[in-house]
């Protein structure tokens, strides 16, 4: 239901325009691009200044005792803005800025964002449907398939066209100076980034990953070439950086995901069965050394001892956790960059809360929209200002999670193995025309061994 429309009072403002001198220019407001509110956000804020009391100082006093008086509620879209400017695609992260005030954001065909933290932000919201808007004051827009979202810094708007010559581009200004404001993944919906060389050098390398491992281009105007860690590409006017990445990139619902672990059976890893045995075995030599203490006392120790044991043994169960986890990395092999594709897959052992931070370009891939439900599955942006993944852990059913990273590299040696469990996904989800499986190589412990793809080329290709 549409919340009634009305006012924000802003004290900032209010005390702001007090402290103005009178006959004094006032001094023009500057505004971060990507915090520009939608043009259908109705959300306005109030101070004296609005009304025209910079001339006189009792004026300016008397609207402040007003304002404090009057308090109208605030509208439904107060607080939060959209800096993509409601567009996105489905599968994928769009920024949303809130403000303190703002709790939780929750609609039909997103995944329900908690905010914990107490300050200004740009939070990451997963798009998994078709939703048509935040509330009545905020409505989304689906990208149609001729539709490019282009973010641009500066003059270099008019070069978005060269990208992209046969589809409609729906244009983004940014910041120069912080361009992409909170977690890089909230931003990539974008299907281009086209930034001065001085802006773009403000990227890190972990920044690009996340962009590439979306799709996004990065291109930078300028004659000289941005830097020579990234294989930039000369198009036109432009440099240019772009990955095609391979396997999933925009899908939140995927039985096929879970093909790795149809022969998983959870158990306990082979340091947790150590432990064991050596806790086993001290027990043991307690008992029987009390077992051979020649007193009345002796029979008293040991059930002493068995109590404190069976306590011990109830107390490391529950601390073993509600959930098993395994899982293993997929990595892709181009001519100049290198994917990795590192997959976390979690059982239900029993009912409860489960939370996992995550970083980089991260996305939870689940088996229907029924799971999604039943897990409940949820964003929370916590405290610190990072974002985390949030479920209900159902007994026997499994989730997964995926973080995709792309950088300049070259992969390790490899072995031909057959063992590992990851093959099944690599050629279910990932093997295409044009690519095979290189080899295997050995993972570090509880992890099932990575799989390494490969683009067939002529001296490559069997």
């Amino acid at each position: 239901m549409p919340k009634p429309f009305g006012w924000r009072l802003d004290w900032g403002y209010i005390l702001e325009s007090m402290n103005k001198i009178p006959g004094e220019s006032p001094k023009p407001e500057t505004r971060n691009p990507t915090q520009t509110p939608n043009p259908n956000d109705q959300s306005r804020r109030i101070g004296v200044s609005s009304f025209g009391f910079h001339s006189d100082f009792w004026f300016r006093v008397s609207g402040f005792i007003l304002a404090s008086i009057v308090c109208l509620p605030a509208i439904s879209s107060a607080g939060i803005f959209l800096p993509l400017q409601g567009y996105y695609r489905t599968g994928r992260y769009m920024p949303v800025r809130v403000d303190p005030s703002t709790t939780r954001l929750a609609a039909d065909g997103i995944l329900p964002t908690i905010i914990e933290s107490r300050s200004d932000s740009i939070v990451p919201v997963l798009v998994v449907g078709s939703p048509g808007s935040l509330d009545a004051d905020l409505p989304l827009r689906s990208l149609a398939d001729d539709e490019r979202l282009v973010a641009f810094g500066g003059d270099t708007r008019s070069l978005s066209q060269s990208l992209f010559p046969q589809e409609k581009i729906v244009a983004i200004a940014v910041n120069p100076s912080d361009p992409f404001p909170g977690p890089a993944a909230a931003w990539e919906a974008l299907d281009a980034i086209i930034l001065d060389s001085q802006t773009m050098a403000r990227l890190d390398d972990a920044h690009r990953s996340v962009f590439l491992a979306a799709g996004t281009i990065l291109a930078v105007a300028g004659d000289g070439v941005p830097d020579r860690r990234w294989p930039w590409k000369r198009r036109n006017s432009l440099w240019v950086l772009q990955y095609q990445p391979v396997g999933p990139v925009s899908e939140v619902l995927d039985r096929g995901v879970f093909s790795p672990t149809y022969a998983w059976a959870p158990g306990s890893s082979a340091a947790l069965r150590r432990q064991i045995f050596v806790a086993g075995a001290l027990l043991g030599i307690a008992v029987v050394g009390i077992a051979m203490w020649r007193s009345k006392a002796a029979v008293g120790a040991i059930v002493f001892l068995a109590v404190i044991a069976s306590g011990a043994t109830i107390w490391w169960r529950d601390h073993l956790g509600i959930v098993d986890q395994a899982g293993g990395d997929i990595i892709v092999v181009s001519d100049s960059l290198l994917q990795r594709d590192s997959w976390l897959y979690e059982r239900g052992r029993g009912g409860g809360v489960r939370r996992i931070d995550w970083s980089g370009s991260t996305h939870p891939v689940l088996a229907s929209i029924a799971q999604l439900q039943s897990t409940q599955m949820c964003i929370v942006f916590n405290a610190t200002g990072n974002p985390a993944f949030e479920y209900h852990a159902v007994p026997g059913e499994r989730v997964s999670f995926v973080r995709r990273d792309v950088r300049p590299g070259i992969p390790g040696p490899v072995i031909f193995s057959n063992a590992s469990p990851m093959r099944e996904l690599a050629r279910d989800i990932y093997l295409t025309t044009g690519w095979r499986i290189a080899g295997e190589q050995t993972a570090a412990e509880g992890r099932w061994d990575t799989v390494v793809i490969e683009e067939i080329t002529p001296t490559s290709g069997r």
